[in-house]
């Protein structure tokens, strides 16, 4: 009889057992296992060094970043009126990332860019990055006095960088002379879409070698373009019913 009742008590025992076990699995809230997230699907970021000016500060040229462009009384920023020109902000260049850089497209007969430059005693070194089309011609590019009786001739170089769809190479040059008083910089386009970065004139490092500029002629419509620019003034005169500046336009129309 005794030996009856223990083995239904541990039957018992063993069916709640059971069914303890059984409840626990159904009410068991632990999240199921989720597979990891594949690797390498979000690429590395790194930082990296920005300039907020992308130019030397003791650059002298006077607006290298074209930040004057679209005022009305610029005065460091020309063109002839065959060229249209425009500043865009790509993602990199020669200048830095995010800088400005100058396009201008040529048209006519005498096209010309013209960026004002603060003058000094030399040795100076200047240097501009300009990008032209694929299988187009390098444009002429030199550092004129005001009056436009003395140019010096900055060269294109080997040396090239790429950035984007654009490949822009270098011309640089060392003044010797002392060039006082305001000067240009002066890129003649052609009739071809350039894009100017990073121009820079600079007293020249004597423990960096660099070649000497040569002095060369300009052309009737460069020297035009320098004098008519010269005689410009910082402020026009009063607007007339068109809403321009009597003395811009005076300025202006000595190109014509």
């Amino acid at each position: 009889m005794k030996t009856t009742i223990l083995s239904l008590t541990f039957l018992a025992l063993g069916l709640f057992a059971c069914g303890a076990s059984e409840e626990e699995k159904q009410t068991d809230n632990t999240p199921p296992a989720t597979s990891a997230a594949p690797e390498g699907t979000t690429p590395a970021r790194t930082l990296v060094d920005s300039k907020a000016m992308g130019t030397r500060p003791d650059n002298l040229v006077l607006d290298p970043t074209y930040g004057s462009f679209e005022h009305p009384y610029r005065n460091a920023v020309y063109s002839t009126e065959d060229v249209a020109m425009r500043v865009e902000t790509p993602a990199t260049s020669p200048a830095g990332i995010a800088q400005n850089v100058l396009v201008a497209r040529g048209s006519g007969m005498q096209p010309a860019v013209l960026l004002a430059v603060q003058g000094g005693s030399g040795p100076l070194d200047a240097s501009v990055w300009i990008a032209v089309d694929e299988g187009r011609p390098d444009p002429a590019v030199t550092i004129v006095s005001l009056d436009g009786t003395t140019a010096f001739e900055v060269p294109s170089t080997k040396k090239t960088e790429r950035h984007g769809e654009k490949t822009y190479k270098l011309y640089s040059t060392r003044i010797e002379q002392t060039a006082l008083g305001k000067l240009y910089l002066m890129v003649e386009p052609g009739t071809d879409s350039i894009t100017i970065a990073k121009p820079e004139v600079v007293v020249a490092d004597p423990k960096k070698p660099q070649a000497k500029a040569h002095v060369v002629a300009l052309s009737p419509g460069g020297k035009s373009a320098v004098r008519a620019f010269a005689s410009r003034p910082i402020v026009p005169g009063p607007p007339t019913k068109n809403g321009l500046h009597t003395r811009a336009i005076r300025a202006t129309s000595a190109l014509r």
